[in-house]
């Protein structure tokens, strides 16, 4: 299994100016993780996209993942994503929301060789093609209690805590009730070294990108997590 970093860790960081895909990349390339997931929401220009290019050459990194937030239902828009991340080279496509264009795009798809990867539960049951897969959220592990399907193309590296009474509002409602938000990898209540070695049984030899959420600085709590992560993958 190969480790990746998620730039929505860093959200914030891109809003307020902090962060641009370049730096993003050079900061990934600083920590020494294989890869790196990307997502359309950050990408200005094709400017931007030629110098993301010879920054991923310089450093090695490799796209994980790109994920696709928008215009999911426009066909043009939603193939120029696609586009996009074949250019960068990336393993697949990741989309968060169902849509209903899947089957018309499945050709090129096929055609491109490129991956597209859904979330569990928007996996079409109809769709029988090795070049659409799932993406395995581990917190979804605990707050659906699911478990990673047999066609996992992507697994993002995520853990959950209990919110503290001040903290409910910014948090997750569990299907317990509970409220939870996100936690440093390995200190939270899911059981990331479990699912990490399920995968390993079950042959996953893809990519996990730490996907930290938690209220703490998220430089710290992507790192902490990076650290825990290498460490479990150790373990096997």
């Amino acid at each position: 299994m190969k480790v990746a970093i998620s730039m929505c860790c860093l959200h914030d960081r891109f809003v307020l100016g902090e962060l641009n895909n370049v730096s993003f990349l050079k900061y990934a390339a600083s920590l020494a993780v294989d890869g790196v997931e990307l997502c359309d929401r950050y990408l200005k220009d094709l400017g931007e996209l030629e110098r993301m290019l010879q920054v991923l050459e310089e450093t090695g990194l490799e796209v994980a993942c790109y994920a696709l937030t928008q215009d999911l239902e426009e066909p043009e828009a939603l193939k120029q994503g696609i586009e996009t991340g074949l250019q960068l080279g990336a393993s697949c496509i990741r989309v968060s929301e169902p849509f209903a264009r899947l089957p018309e795009i499945l050709p090129y798809l096929e055609e491109a060789e490129l991956t597209l990867c859904l979330d569990q539960g928007s996996l079409p049951l109809s769709i029988d093609s090795p070049y659409v897969k799932s993406t395995f959220h581990m917190a979804d592990f605990f707050l659906l209690g699911e478990r990673p399907h047999p066609k996992v193309g992507h697994v993002r590296a995520s853990d959950l805590r209990l919110a503290e009474s001040h903290e409910k509002s910014r948090g997750l409602r569990g299907q317990d009730g509970e409220h939870y938000v996100g936690s440093v990898l390995g200190l939270g209540l899911v059981e990331v070294q479990a699912i990490i070695r399920a995968l390993w049984e079950q042959n996953y030899t893809g990519w996990i990108a730490v996907d930290f959420s938690g209220l703490e600085s998220p430089l710290f709590g992507l790192e902490a997590s990076l650290k825990n992560l290498r460490q479990y993958l150790r373990e096997l």
